[in-house]
């Protein structure tokens, strides 16, 4: 799949490249992104101007819709061909009140 990868931290440093599609697991969904969003930070990841951990190779456009291509074996109420959108650059624990009912 093509995405556009920031490889090193240091300004600039991002290209289009080819990268794997991702492997999921039970608890993952794969989504066939059909649109992405230019966040703020996005700007700030590629002149290397974020205070917050950044691991590289990263790839950017966190903000993003698409359709479910496939599901991991333990998830439910979702399924292949469900649209989707994302926002997801935020930490989450996946267990208090706000990450239990998708806030």
């Amino acid at each position: 799949m093509r995405a556009v990868v920031k490889y090193k931290r240091e300004d600039g440093n991002t290209e289009v490249r080819d990268v794997p599609v991702p492997e999921i697991g039970p608890s993952d969904v794969l989504v066939k992104v059909a649109y992405i969003g230019i966040c703020g930070s996005d700007p700030h990841m590629f002149h290397n101007q974020v205070s917050y951990p950044m691991a590289v190779p990263i790839i950017l456009g966190h903000e993003f819709s698409g359709t479910i291509e496939k599901v991991g074996s333990d998830v439910k109420n979702w399924k292949p061909g469900d649209r989707v959108t994302a926002e997801t650059h935020a930490r989450f624990c996946g267990k208090c009140v706000l990450c239990k009912t998708n806030n």
